[in-house]
């Protein structure tokens, strides 16, 4: 197992204090829930003056670090040990910013409310027979608030609220759901499903003893190491006051285990956590658990425990009158929460599509410009073209139209008597280059548009087509494009039909730099 990269210095320091304070260790598993915060036994308060800070902590240890040194050395912690240590350290120093803490809860020593009433405080409740279940549930008072958190009447108030929940979704509930709009959810299902809630409610939690089981995770800051705790905390109060081993024979269902719904405060630790099981998910999916959490979070802030308790248990109420999430509720809320989101990854991918498309219209204008002629180069390749005799489209191979009144009579003639092809296979005037070949004007504004093309180039021969200017003083031909800086050997030709010769006569005439009226004559007379 490789070691937390904080284990070195951690270990170095949990040595130190074993060494020199002796074996006067705190086993923080002995530690026991007080049944009320003013009632602390004499263990207890040693071990709350234990966790009032490190200080307290090296004076225990010295006034018996003289009669244990051997003992300490024969008992040093095992490595697992060492870092649990280590790690509960940390955590209660970092919590001792928010001020003195006493000793807090665990899980398996919080009182469960199925056997002690007494220690929960709903004992007289039960006893004055105002709480009776009409719902057949026999779990239908999951209340406990060792603490003393809620006031006797807001603890009567609460169980009252529980109760009529109960009654309402209780076994024998024959109350009818609100239908829903949804498509994909069963309603049927719903109904053989009986929630329960449970409260829990502790002045503190005992994060030492809790994050002991884990101490090789990370926490970003105090807040985290809470929120792990309160969700560990409140899952293991949700199995074990809901476990029973048994399923509902009646109608097939989950396990009550998986009906269960239980509100977690923490008033000290400022945290509140709900615990749905998967029998409810249908219902109460965790978007809708997150806005009952929302709104509990304002009256939590005032210290206001009982209408953050009562809201809760209405507003799960509401939502299960309501039945499952419908389609517009749904993307409502997932607009709510991912809509910025959404937003700034619309508008990114909008300007990466605009911006690809800008730069390549951008660049078709810029290959219409360089291949723009006059009319005296327009007549010099044309000349051109009727040496070539292109009858079809170099790009998609699709064949020009003829001319009207050549059609049919002249299909079998010669291509010198025929007259010039200036019609593409899409109906628009052909794209002339200055090197005498033609496309679809379709195709040639996909070809430059696309990529695939090169924007000084012809596509069959590789030729610069951009205008070229005479140097006066030396007499040689210069080309406004870095295409003429391009070696014959690598020149790829789109396609090779009849007019191979042709093309291949005309590439060499101009890469010997002869003059437009030389090469055009030499087209002449090699015909």
């Amino acid at each position: 197992m490789i070691p937390h990269p904080r284990t070195p210095c951690l270990l170095f320091f949990v040595a130190c204090l074993v060494i020199c304070h002796g074996s006067a260790s705190t086993d923080t598993s002995q530690y026991s829930a007080p049944t009320h915060p003013n009632a602390l036994s004499s263990q207890q308060q040693t071990s709350a003056n234990h966790m009032q800070g490190h200080d307290g902590e090296v004076n225990l240890r010295r006034n018996n670090i003289t009669n244990s040194t051997t003992a300490s050395i024969s008992k040093l912690p095992t490595y697992p040990e060492l870092i649990r240590e280590a790690y509960g350290i940390v955590a209660s120093r970092k919590l001792h910013k928010r001020g003195p803490r006493p000793i807090g809860w665990v899980p398996d020593k919080y009182p469960n409310p199925k056997r002690d009433q007494e220690k929960c405080h709903i004992k007289s409740l039960l006893d004055n027979g105002s709480l009776k279940s009409e719902g057949g549930d026999d779990n239908h008072l999951l209340l406990c608030d060792p603490d003393g958190v809620l006031s006797d009447t807001e603890m009567q108030n609460t169980a009252t609220i529980l109760n009529d929940f109960s009654n309402r979704y209780g076994k024998n509930d024959a109350q009818e759901r609100l239908p829903s709009d949804s498509d994909n959810l069963d309603n049927d299902a719903l109904d053989r499903i009986h929630p329960s809630i449970g409260v829990a409610l502790v002045s503190t939690m005992d994060l030492q003893d809790i994050l002991r089981d884990f101490a090789f995770y990370t926490f970003e800051d105090v807040d985290d190491m809470v929120n792990d705790a309160a969700q560990y905390f409140a899952n293991f109060l949700h199995k074990v006051w809901w476990f029973n081993g048994e399923r509902n024979l009646e109608s097939n269902g989950p396990v009550l285990e998986a009906n269960g719904i239980l509100i977690f405060i923490s008033v000290q630790d400022y945290v509140c956590y709900i615990s749905a099981g998967n029998g409810v998910t249908a219902v109460l999916p965790w978007w809708r658990v997150m806005r009952v959490v929302e709104r509990m979070r304002e009256n939590l802030s005032r210290d206001d425990y009982f209408k953050a308790v009562s809201g809760a248990i209405n507003d799960i109420s509401d939502f299960l009158e309501q039945g499952p999430p419908s389609n517009s509720e749904k993307a409502k809320d997932f607009f709510k929460r991912f809509g910025p989101v959404l937003f700034f990854t619309s508008s990114t991918i909008f300007m990466a599509v605009y911006g690809e498309r800008r730069d390549r219209f951008r660049k078709f204008d810029e290959a219409e410009r360089v291949s723009a002629m006059n009319a005296e180069e327009e007549d010099k390749a044309k000349t051109l073209q009727r040496q070539f005799s292109c009858k079809e489209c170099p790009i998609c191979l699709e064949p020009f139209k003829l001319p009207d009144k050549c059609e049919e009579a002249q299909v079998g003639s010669n291509y010198s008597d025929l007259p010039l092809l200036q019609t593409g296979s899409d109906g628009r005037p052909l794209k002339l280059l200055r090197c005498g070949h033609v496309f679809d004007s379709e195709c040639w504004k996909s070809w430059i548009i696309s990529g695939s093309g090169d924007m000084n180039h012809c596509p069959v021969c590789r030729q610069g087509f951009a205008k070229k200017r005479r140097n006066s003083l030396s007499g040689s031909v210069i080309s406004d494009a870095s295409s003429q800086q391009e070696d014959l050997h690598e020149r790829t030709p789109l396609m090779d039909n009849q007019s191979s010769t042709y093309d291949s006569l005309a590439a060499f005439a101009h890469n010997i730099i002869l003059d437009d009226e030389e090469r055009a004559t030499a087209v002449l007379m090699y015909v």
